[in-house]
């Protein structure tokens, strides 16, 4: 009975009972484990919310620090590819024959008047440039301002007219050449194309990289002056930070 009342029913000791205890002998020692101190449920859980806020705050803060150095790559990688674009268009239209009539019949030779997205891809493949339908619509897509489907006089003149004022208006400024173009202004010609195609795949590539940042961040860090949009200057005055900073 003695044992019951300590064990109870089920033979199990009872929750807050556990001594060594003798009852059969007079001078019996008890021995009582000791207690450990009681724990706070509340005070754990807000230490490890603690911990794992202070960890996410610094993982946070190296990936900000790491897609600021990336946008910025990213940036000087884009105006270096216009750049080089840059420089090929002003080759091109400093050909005489390289008039936009005769340019246009290279991207349309069955005269339609416009040019649609396959029958681009068929004209790049005939000047061996051979570009895949992604390279090949990215660059049409570039181009297709109105969403039409199509090439038109226009679009073709975005495509080819440089952005120094002294050369697109030595483009602006011809007559219509009765020559076709040479071999040195189809060279031009492809090598512009297809430095077009490489940089739309390129550009497709990083628009993967900056779907993962944090493109507002990116965006107030640019925008040193808080006007709601960033300039050249922006660029170019925080990759010099940035490199003064690796040296």
């Amino acid at each position: 009975s003695t044992a019951r009342s300590k064990f109870g029913c089920s033979g199990k000791l009872k929750a807050g009972t556990l001594k060594e205890t003798t009852t059969h002998k007079k001078n019996s020692t008890v021995h009582t484990l000791p207690k450990k101190p009681p724990t706070s449920r509340k005070s754990t859980k807000s230490s490890f919310f603690a911990r794992n806020s202070v960890r996410e705050s610094l993982n946070s803060t190296k990936r900000t620090v790491k897609d600021k150095f990336t946008v910025y790559e990213l940036i000087e990688e884009h105006l270096d590819m216009e750049r080089r674009l840059e420089l090929m268009k002003q080759d091109l239209v400093v050909q005489d024959e390289a008039t936009l009539p005769n340019i246009c019949h290279i991207l349309d030779p069955d005269n339609n008047g416009y040019v649609q997205a396959l029958g681009l891809l068929d004209v790049l493949r005939g000047l061996k440039l051979g570009p895949d339908r992604m390279a090949c619509y990215l660059l049409f897509d570039r181009f297709d301002k109105d969403l039409d489907g199509k090439w038109e006089y226009e679009d073709v003149r975005n495509l080819v007219n440089p952005v120094k004022k002294d050369y697109s208006e030595i483009l602006a400024g011809k007559e219509e050449s009765k020559k076709k173009l040479g071999k040195d202004s189809m060279v031009l010609l492809n090598r512009l194309l297809r430095s077009y195609l490489d940089m739309e795949l390129t550009n497709s590539i990083n628009r993967t990289k900056v779907d993962k940042m944090d493109v507002k961040k990116m965006f107030e860090e640019l925008d040193m002056n808080k006007e709601g949009f960033f300039t050249l200057e922006n660029v170019v005055f925080l990759q010099l930070i940035r490199r003064s900073r690796s040296c």
